[in-house]
């Protein structure tokens, strides 16, 4: 993996530092090593920099990527590049520790993904009830008894790469008197020398993700439950990331949060020029852990969050506790406070599920606009449809439904569709205009947007509509240009911007 690192330093770094094989060091911000499509990797800041170079530095360097080595630097004209780019100080006596990890923290390969419920194994030794949430969790109840014993596994090993530690996520709950222990057997590939170290991580240990480190070589991870006690299990997915030594998930300033209940999202939050607007993105339903629509997002100039969802097969719609929805609201308001935004200065939006996140946290930040294409509003109707309209397809909305309601009744599937309509009817949206993109043979949520029209219409709020021929996952190109068109116009016509 080539890794290119912009040293800005007056010393010579070759002969003062030891610099890693596959590390390009260059000490030129000029270089033409660097282009639109090969930025530096790392930027280290350990001198002073003329109004020139900062400017320069502006356009070469992403966010999270730049780390500077003294206070004196933080000039009233550097202090907004430091804000721009979320700068990072560290003392000299780090700077070759920031080098020996580098490239596993700023240049790593992303290794995420998770083990769902259908690859589980249930010990043939375990006696007691087993049971299926849908696609989202095992269940087993019974008397585990006195001793650790395991009673499920994954089917499938984990790749542990040479030199990048994993981290493990498992989604479970216990109920009763009763406790378990994770449970991960290492061996190395290639090998039929059998497992090499016995892992045992418990409750405690479980209440932050654990991380795997790597020994050097390639290696495979075996993970399994034991238990003991009297009560029930709920055993869901297990998330396995790389792990970037604090720098982020995924990429560069990726976090994640997790409520008491063990469930996730993941966001990232980018300054760009400081000036307003802040744009919200909500991923959409996705099997793969990550973000959505980075590049589209980054290219339209303006301060930019990505929030993604993990949960279910690829998505929970962003409904959670009050603590996990609480969460998002508080940081999209926080970084429009880093901003010195108001909520007038937010739009939010999102494509498909992402609709749903854009919309329902509309209630709750009440933005300047939102932005949504394939609007996903009635989460109830969604999965009533699969039975007549679309069978077999978006089965996640079964799991959606029953995780929420716990039940799949036509009363269920209406408390479910009120979510939205109850927290959009009272909203006050005044002060916000909608741009909305639907399919007109939509098979997820057919009256998506005459509800819309009804709930929003009869407001006086300002709402752009247009049609597109087709069911819910036809014509994506169309629906993408729509989309970044409609940011491109709002930005232009209210915030003066001309990219």
């Amino acid at each position: 993996m080539k890794f290119n690192f912009l040293f800005l330093t007056e010393k010579d770094p070759q002969a003062s530092y030891e610099i890693p094989k596959g590390m390009t060091v260059t000490t030129d911000l000029y270089d033409p090593l660097f282009t639109k499509k090969t930025l530096p990797d790392l930027t280290l800041i350990d001198r002073e920099l003329s109004s020139e170079e900062i400017s320069h530095l502006e356009s070469l360097c992403t966010a999270y990527t730049v780390v500077y080595t003294s206070a004196s630097f933080e000039t009233q004209e550097m202090r907004p590049f430091l804000k721009m780019k979320l700068g990072i100080r560290i003392s000299e006596a780090n700077i070759q520790g920031l080098i020996d990890n580098a490239v596993l923290s700023f240049g790593r390969k992303s290794v995420f993904g998770k083990h769902p419920v259908n690859s589980m194994h249930v010990s043939e030794t375990f006696a007691g009830s087993i049971s299926f949430e849908g696609n989202s969790f095992l269940q087993l109840s019974g008397e585990f008894g006195d001793d650790f014993t395991e009673v499920m596994n994954w089917r499938y090993n984990l790749p542990l790469e040479v030199e990048t530690p994993l981290e493990l996520w498992p989604e479970y709950t216990v109920y009763g008197e009763m406790e378990i222990i994770l449970v991960v057997r290492r061996m190395i590939q290639g090998t039929a020398d059998g497992y090499t170290e016995k892992i045992i991580y418990t409750q405690k240990d479980l209440e932050r993700p654990v991380v795997i480190s790597a020994s050097g070589n390639p290696e495979y991870l075996a993970l399994s439950i034991a238990a003991r006690g009297n009560g029930t299990l709920r055993i869901g997915s297990i998330h396995y990331r790389n792990v970037a030594k604090g720098i982020g998930l995924f990429m560069a300033g990726g976090r994640r949060f997790a409520d008491a209940d063990r469930e996730e999202f993941f966001y990232y939050f980018n300054p760009m020029d400081l000036k307003p607007p802040l744009n919200v993105y909500f991923s959409g339903y996705r099997t793969a852990e990550g973000f959505e629509a980075y590049p589209l997002m980054k290219s339209l100039g303006a301060p930019f969050m990505l929030f993604s969802d993990p949960r279910l097969e690829g998505g929970a719609f962003y409904l959670g506790s009050e603590e996990y929805e609480e969460e998002i609201a508080s940081l999209i308001m926080d970084a429009a406070a880093y901003l010195g935004f108001t909520k007038d200065e937010i739009i939010l939006s999102g494509i498909s599920m992402g609709t749903y996140g854009a919309t329902y946290y509309s209630t709750k930040v009440l933005p300047h606009a939102v932005i949504i294409a394939k609007p996903l509003m009635s989460a109830g109707n969604i999965a009533n449809n699969l039975r007549s309209i679309r069978p077999n397809d978006f089965e996640t909305s079964l799991d959606l439904l029953l995780k929420n309601e716990q039940d799949q009744t036509p009363e269920a599937i209406e408390r479910m569709n009120r979510v939205m309509w109850d927290a959009l009817d009272a909203a006050d949206f005044s002060h916000t205009e909608f741009a909305i993109s639907y399919m007109i043979h939509d098979d997820y949520d057919r009256t998506a947007y005459a509800d819309l029209l009804d709930s929003l219409g009869k407001r006086n709020i300002s709402i752009y509509g247009k049609g597109v021929i087709g069911r819910h996952n036809d014509n994506i190109d169309a629906v993408v240009h729509w989309f970044e068109s409609a940011y491109k116009k709002i930005l232009r016509d209210d915030f003066g911007r001309e990219r």
